[in-house]
């Protein structure tokens, strides 16, 4: 098949890993895969000397006539069969491309997937746009509850598909010890070392697991260390004063410790003891799987996707959104209990492997393609 991925993103996120590793898992397939971004976008170079062939657009807007034109234009010359939209406001801009596609006789098939939690805000207008649509993927159940919505669909609607995010389990397979992944990032052998993994931003909640840590002074005995890796956008920085503000509020100065922007995670996450997730929100979670799959326990906030993967006392521990109080009473548990934590350690990997390998995975996307260029043009 020749497949073009679409994706307007200037910044690097889960959405943007999910597109790079896409196309590079469907061009081993055999596919020919073709990657339309916006000037300075990570993800050409995430797919470079992989085959995947890259294109710049302006991809300016839902109604940038310009680029649906262009897009049209290379569709139709490459011969695409499959069109697919990853970004929100680039589903309208490839509906007017699927649109002048059909006005020159030419029928590419038209896929989106919705990575996020929120819900578009389709008008009727949109959604009248958006009925040259074959395939709405959603990353998890609450997604997809919050799109049919959207756009006044059955959740049962044949057009709308669950897929879920994927782990590549190989990269998260180390050898190293705990002690070795330490070294790597400055931090004492000898401490209890809890992570939040994520953009420093209120909606990721790294306050909460100060609050939580706060609360428990008097009871944790261990010598503990908070991680926080991820960076903050905004060049102000205002969240990560905030932080800094409650540290010295809490008087937790030395326990707490920024990396920034960490790229080896394999072996962050190998250098962690346990890993909390107190987002707002999550239309799915890459860190809880790459947390899960390689054996770090973890607490998350009962919201959206997040709870369809933590599965309490299973899989890990979840908490009320923004109950920091609770939050430490979780932490406090697992840190007193291992068998705990060895026992959802295990359910969780199991969990992960048989679920969300990578291969599993893409290949479900790859059937929908197949049986979509199967079902007879309009």
């Amino acid at each position: 098949m020749k497949i073009l991925q679409l994706s307007s993103a200037q910044e690097f996120g889960g959405a943007e890993r999910h597109v790079s590793e896409l196309s590079i898992e469907l061009k081993k397939l055999g596919h020919e895969i073709h990657l339309v971004v916006r000037p300075k976008s990570p993800l050409p170079e995430l797919v470079k000397s992989t085959g995947v062939k890259c294109y710049e657009m302006p991809l300016s807007g839902a109604v940038d006539i310009f680029s649906a034109y262009k897009l049209a234009k290379l569709a139709k010359k490459l011969e695409i069969d499959i069109i697919h939209s990853h970004y929100g406001r680039d589903y309208p801009l490839t509906a007017l491309a699927i649109r002048l596609c059909h006005y020159q006789k030419f029928y590419p098939k038209f896929f989106l997937t919705r990575h996020h939690y929120l819900p578009v805000r389709a008008n009727w207008a949109y959604r009248r746009l958006l009925n040259v649509l074959d395939c709405a993927i959603t990353v998890s159940n609450s997604v997809s509850s919050t799109l049919a919505k959207s756009f006044h669909w059955e959740i049962s609607d044949p057009k709308l598909k669950i897929i879920p995010n994927w782990i590549n389990t190989q990269k998260f397979s180390l050898s190293q010890t705990k002690e070795e992944s330490r070294l790597l990032f400055s931090i004492d052998p000898n401490k209890t070392v809890i992570g939040i993994v994520n953009q420093l931003t209120m909606a990721k909640g790294q306050h909460l697991l100060l609050e939580a840590l706060y609360f428990l002074q008097d009871k944790i005995k261990d010598d503990y260390l908070i991680v926080f890796a991820g960076s903050e956008h905004d060049s102000k920085k205002p969240y990560t004063k905030f932080l800094e503000d409650l540290i010295n509020k809490f008087k937790l100065n030395n326990k707490v410790k920024f990396l920034g922007h960490v790229k080896n995670l394999a072996s962050l996450y190998k250098a962690l003891d346990i890993i909390v997730i107190p987002s707002e929100n999550e239309a799915f979670s890459i860190v809880c799987l790459e947390a899960m799959v390689s054996a770090c326990p973890v607490i998350a906030s009962d919201v959206g996707g997040l709870a369809e993967l933590v599965k309490e006392g299973k899989t890990g521990l979840l908490f009320p959104v923004n109950d920091s109080r609770t939050l430490s009473e979780k932490l406090f548990l697992l840190l007193s209990n291992q068998e705990l934590r060895e026992g959802l350690v295990k359910n969780a990997q199991l969990f992960t492997i048989e679920n969300f390998a990578i291969e599993k995975v893409i290949s479900k996307i790859e059937d929908l393609y197949k049986k979509s260029i199967l079902t007879p043009k309009p």
